[in-house]
C-alpha cells in the first residue's frame, strides 16, 4: 500500500511539475517581450561575405523579416517553402528577408544553399563576433523564430503569435 501511495504521489508531482514547465515554456515564447506592437530593439548585424552592417536605423522605411534558423533544425527547414514563397511575392515591394543562422560556420549555410533551397536574400551568422548580440536582444531561445518588422521599426508579428497563413494575410495588408 505504501508503494502505491508513493507511486501516486510521484505521478501527481511529476505531472504537475511537467504541466507547469509546459505552460511556462508556452507563456515564455509568447511573452518574451518580442511581441506585436512593440518597438523592435536596437541591433547591429554584419552581413556575410560583405562589409555591410545592418541596423534598425538603416532598415527604417522597409518592411523586413528576421529569420533566426539553423541548417540542422527540422522546423527551420520546414519554413523554407514559406520563406521562398513570400520572397518571390514581395521582393519587388521591398520586403527584406534577413536570415540569421545559428550554425557554427557560414560554410555550412552555403552548403545547404547549394541544395534545394537557394535562399536568395540577406544572410548573417548569429554566432559570429558582435552578431551574437542580435540573438540576445531578440530573445532567441527556440528555433525557428521569425519576426516581421514594419517600416516604422515596430514588431508586426512573430511565428509564436501567428502561423504562415497569418503572416501571408499581414503581408498582403501591408503591401496592398
Amino acid at each position: 500500500m505504501k508503494i502505491i501511495r508513493f507511486l501516486l504521489l510521484i505521478t501527481v508531482l511529476f505531472t504537475g511539475f511537467t504541466g507547469e514547465l509546459i505552460a511556462y515554456a508556452e507563456t515564455d515564447q509568447v511573452s518574451d517581450g518580442i511581441v506585436k506592437g512593440l518597438e523592435a530593439p536596437e541591433f547591429e548585424i554584419k552581413l556575410v561575405n560583405s562589409e555591410e552592417t545592418l541596423t534598425k536605423k538603416k532598415l527604417l522605411g522597409k518592411v523586413y523579416l528576421l529569420d533566426f534558423w539553423m541548417t540542422r533544425c527540422r522546423k527551420c527547414v520546414d519554413k523554407m517553402p514559406f520563406l521562398h514563397d513570400i520572397h518571390e511575392k514581395y521582393r519587388d515591394k521591398n520586403l527584406e528577408i534577413i536570415s540569421i543562422s545559428s550554425d557554427s560556420s557560414f560554410e555550412t549555410v552555403e552548403e545547404f544553399r547549394r541544395g534545394h533551397w537557394k535562399m536568395p536574400w540577406l544572410h548573417c551568422l548569429g554566432v559570429e563576433g558582435n552578431n551574437r548580440q542580435v540573438m540576445t536582444v531578440f530573445k532567441v531561445n527556440k528555433l525557428p523564430k521569425l519576426i516581421l518588422i514594419d517600416r516604422e521599426g515596430k514588431i508586426v508579428c512573430t511565428n509564436y503569435e501567428t502561423d504562415d497563413a497569418g503572416f501571408e494575410k499581414i503581408l498582403e495588408e501591408i503591401f496592398k
